[in-house]
C-alpha cells in the first residue's frame, strides 16, 4: 500500500490508536513488508465506532397525496457535511389491499429537502457516538414529477414488504450534496400502512376511507387497529388516570380486540366530522364523542356482549383488571359489575365494603 494512504492507512492507524490507547503519531506510518501486524482482532458492526462510523435508523411513513401526485421521501447528504454515508438497509412497505411498484432515484446534485421533516433526532444506534445524523430525511405527499436517475424499482404486493439491499455489495454510498429519493409509483397512494390484521369485512372499507382522505389532502394516519388484551388493559388504565384524550373500553369490551375497529387522525382534526359522516353513509359506525374511532356497524355492542361472556368464562379476568386500578377507584367499578344501583352505593357500610374486598380476592 502507498505510504500515508489516507483511506487505508489513515483509518487503520486511527483504529489501532483507539483500540490500544496509543498516544502521539501514527504507530504504522506505512504498511509494507516491514510492517506485519499479527494481532487477531474482531472487526464488525460493534467496532465501527473505532473506525469513525456512526449508525442511525429512521422510519418514513408518507400518507397518500392528492389525485395525480406521488408520495415520496428523500435521504439527503447536505453540501458541506464533510461525511460519506453508506445506506445499509431500505425496507419498502405496501399499503393494505393495494400493490405498488415504488422506485428509488439517485441525484448526484441533490435538489434539497422535501416539505416535511422526518424525525431523526436521537436515532443513533451506538451511544458512544453522535445520536443525530448529519443526513436529512424528509418526505412529501404531493410530488408532481420524479427527479434523479432511477436505480431501482420494486414490485410490492399488497400487505407485503420488499428489502432493497440484500448484500454488502449492494449498499449505497451517499456523498455530500447528493440524495436518494423513494417514490410511490401508484398515484395518490401512501408508502406504508397498518390495516393488515383487521377483519376482512372492515379492511377494504378502511383502506378506501384512508385513500379518500389522502386524496382530499387531509394527511390521514391510522394510529390503532387490532389490540391485544394487555394493550387494551394498558390503555384503559391510562384512561382511568385521565391521561387519554378519547374514551377507552375496558379490556375484553373493545371492538379493537376483535379486529372490528380502527382509529385514524387527520390534519386538520376538524375534518374527522366529514370523514365520520362519510363512514356512516357507507354503513359504518362512528360517534363524534370518539371522533377518531371508526368501526363496523354494531361492533361496540357486539364487543360488549363478547366481553360479558369473557368475564363469566374467565373468573380471574376482572381480578387482574381491578388489581391494576387505583385503590380508590376499584370499589365503584365492582359495584357496577355486580349490578348495585347507583343510589345504593352511597349507603354501603364499611362491613359491606370489606365483604366486597373479599369477593375481589376470590375472583
Amino acid at each position: 500500500m502507498a505510504r500515508f494512504n489516507e483511506i487505508l492507512v489513515g483509518r487503520f492507524n486511527r483504529a489501532l490508536q483507539k483500540t490500544f490507547g496509543i498516544k502521539g503519531g501514527p504507530p504504522s506510518p506505512q504498511l509494507s513488508t516491514e510492517v506485519q501486524p499479527n494481532v487477531n482482532m474482531l472487526w464488525g458492526a460493534e467496532t465501527q465506532y473505532l473506525e469513525g462510523w456512526g449508525n442511525f435508523a429512521a422510519v418514513a411513513g408518507v400518507a397518500a397525496g392528492a389525485a395525480g401526485t406521488r408520495a415520496s421521501f428523500r435521504i439527503d447528504n447536505p453540501k458541506g457535511s464533510g461525511v460519506v454515508a453508506i445506506i445499509e438497509k431500505i425496507l419498502l412497505l405496501a399499503q393494505p389491499a393495494v400493490a405498488d411498484t415504488p422506485l428509488i432515484t439517485y441525484s448526484i446534485l441533490s435538489s434539497g429537502d422535501q416539505a416535511n421533516t422526518v424525525v431523526t433526532v436521537n436515532t443513533g444506534l451506538d451511544n458512544r457516538g453522535p445520536q443525530t445524523p448529519q443526513l436529512h430525511v424528509t418526505s412529501q405527499a404531493i410530488v408532481q414529477s420524479i427527479l434523479g436517475v432511477t436505480i431501482y424499482q420494486a414490485n410490492v404486493a399488497a400487505n407485503t414488504n420488499v428489502e432493497v439491499i440484500l448484500t454488502e455489495h449492494q449498499e449505497l454510498p451517499l456523498l455530500p450534496n447528493s440524495s436518494y429519493t423513494v417514490y410511490s409509483n401508484a398515484l395518490a397512494q401512501a408508502l406504508s400502512g397498518v390495516l393488515n390484521d383487521l377483519d376482512p369485512e372492515l379492511a377494504d372499507a378502511a383502506a378506501a376511507l384512508v385513500d379518500a382522505a389522502g386524496r382530499a389532502g387531509l394527511q390521514p394516519r391510522v394510529t390503532s387497529t387490532v389490540r391485544t388484551r394487555s394493550e387494551q388493559a394498558r390503555l384503559y388504565r391510562r384512561f382511568l388516570a385521565g391521561a387519554a384524550g378519547y374514551p377507552v373500553a375496558p379490556p375484553g369490551f373493545s371492538a379493537h380486540e376483535y379486529g372490528w375497529a380502527f382509529d385514524m387522525v387527520l390534519s386538520p382534526m376538524e375534518a374527522l366530522a366529514d370523514a365520520g359522516y362519510t363512514w356512516q353513509q357507507w354503513g359504518g359506525g362512528w360517534n363524534p364523542r370518539d371522533a377518531i374511532h371508526f368501526e363496523l356497524p354494531g361492533a361496540s355492542e357486539r364487543a360488549k356482549q363478547q366481553g360479558q361472556l369473557t368475564s363469566i368464562e374467565e373468573p380471574g379476568f376482572w381480578a387482574n383488571v381491578i388489581s391494576g386500578l387505583p385503590i380508590a377507584f376499584w370499589p365503584s367499578m365492582l359495584f357496577q359489575i355486580l349490578g348495585i344501583p347507583t343510589a345504593a352505593r352511597k349507603t354501603v357500610t364499611p362491613a359491606q365494603e370489606r365483604e366486597l374486598r373479599q369477593i375481589v380476592k376470590g375472583l
